[in-house]
């Protein structure tokens, strides 16, 4: 009862500050009307944001004519009006943060026990429904909005880390496409799309794989191949080795296999989930691992999603949940400061074309991946038409291009080099061209 009291003359004197004074710029963000504990209380401070918001002084004359009798009375109002004004508001602002979130902790007790006793759901179900609800208390937690003063600031720090040759993200490995790219900065989206054997996963994977080697955290989560597989494009590709072959249990270095399942086994660069998955079941098992990760210190930074077509979703509004996921990646990426690549088949629309090369726009079931990546990337080779129409089979090594078409820090173009297919791997050293708006620029080859 005490605290209670306390509690409610606390708020009372945060609001009063708000009246005689005190900016709410430095905590609108942060503190919600839902945060305050009497339900007027609540109204008082809505209406004072939307006074804020306005440009209208939050002053007691323009505060009545916001409020509703009804869902405020005078007597409240005049408490407010009559509290003493305080000069640490933030310091009691936390206050009533944290007794915000202690309410909200205690009424999800009581969801975790009407979920898991008196709903009819199933455990993995409950889990996800008690993680989203959990995951969303703590994300209220730290969402603030930093002053211009600090924005301009943590511009100068990355310039200053870039001067330096301090990397704000990572590369591919694939150096050819690096020259162009630069770096997958930390906070972005980076879509990779394809039509089937163009090599997307084998891409996404060779990229793990340079990662990993760098010390950099890899979180893949395979929802199209079991584990194993992912596991087998690492190793045909590190140590160039035949995917067939090594199905059929045959390698040329059996001592560099060994080494490099060895390397892997113990590896904690590298986390794979093969599971077919929701979006919410996504979102919470990378928060799960992320925050797992933190805890022992340990690096995140690439999460790769294979494919977005196999996340779980309701068939009947499969575009509107592959939207919303898509956006949802696009905040994780921002907020978690990770480079999150998913990847995504294409419309078959590009068949009826008189080129097979894809556009931005032929992403499957989803307009809004092209609209929410930061880059998007297209693993393509023309001599699979070519050879299929013939029906011919490809050599083991054909031209291959990687599709920048869309890149919203730097150049779109083409990366041109080559596909191994035995390896699946992209390589070697052909020369880049690449498109901007005033037609076509020949860059010399690369000498590496």
């Amino acid at each position: 009862m005490n605290n209670t009291l306390s509690l409610i003359n606390i708020e009372k004197a945060v609001l009063s500050s708000f009246l005689f004074g005190d900016d709410l710029a430095g905590v609108k963000e942060y503190l919600k009307s839902e945060d305050f504990y009497l339900p007027a209380h609540q109204k008082i401070y809505s209406a004072m944001l939307e006074l804020f918001d306005k440009d209208i002084p939050i002053d007691e004359e323009f505060l009545r004519k916001k409020l509703n009798t009804k869902d405020v009375d005078d007597s409240v109002l005049f408490e407010v009006l009559s509290a003493n004004p305080i000069s640490n508001t933030k310091a009691y602002v936390k206050e009533i943060k944290d007794s915000s979130l202690k309410r909200k902790l205690a009424s999800l007790a009581t969801t975790i026990k009407k979920v898991c006793i008196e709903d009819d759901t199933s455990a993995d179900e409950a889990l996800n429904q008690i993680e989203d609800s959990f995951y969303g208390i703590a994300d209220t937690t730290t969402q603030t909005t930093a002053s211009l003063e600090q924005i301009v600031e943590n511009f100068h720090t990355k310039f200053k880390q870039s001067y330096d040759g301090v990397k704000n993200g990572i590369t591919t490995g694939i150096k050819q496409l690096d020259n162009v790219l630069g770096l997958l900065e930390y906070g972005e989206m980076v879509a990779v799309g394809a039509r089937p054997s163009m090599g997307k996963s084998s891409f996404a994977f060779q990229i793990a794989s340079h990662n990993i080697d760098k010390n950099k955290g890899v979180i893949v989560d395979s929802l199209e191949m079991p584990a194993e597989d992912v596991i087998l494009r690492i190793l045909a590709h590190k140590n160039q080795e035949s995917i067939s072959d090594l199905r059929k249990g045959v390698v040329k270095d059996f001592e560099k296999f060994n080494e490099s399942l060895s390397y892997l086994k113990y590896n904690q660069n590298l986390v794979i989930h093969d599971r077919v998955k929701t979006f919410a079941q996504l979102k919470s098992s990378f928060l799960r691992e992320k925050r797992r990760r933190d805890k022992l210190g340990l690096d995140t930074s690439l999460w790769i999603i294979d494919h977005l077509g196999y996340t779980k979703t309701d068939s009947r509004f499969k575009r509107e949940e592959l939207t919303a996921g898509t956006k949802m990646l696009k905040q994780i990426a921002k907020e978690h400061n990770v480079v999150v690549m998913p990847l995504s088949q294409l419309n078959r629309d590009l068949k009826g074309r008189k080129s097979f090369r894809p556009m931005l726009s032929d992403f499957k079931d989803t307009g809004s991946l092209e609209e929410d990546c930061d880059k998007a990337i297209f693993p393509h080779r023309d001599s699979y038409y070519e050879k299929a129409n013939k029906n011919e089979i490809e050599p083991p090594v054909n031209p291959a291009n990687l599709l920048i078409l869309k890149n919203r820090n730097g150049a779109t173009g083409v990366v041109n080099l080559d596909f191994n297919g035995p390896t699946n791997s992209f390589g070697n050293y052909p020369s880049i061209t690449i498109y901007p708006e005033n037609g076509n620029v020949e860059i010399p080859p690369i000498m590496m």
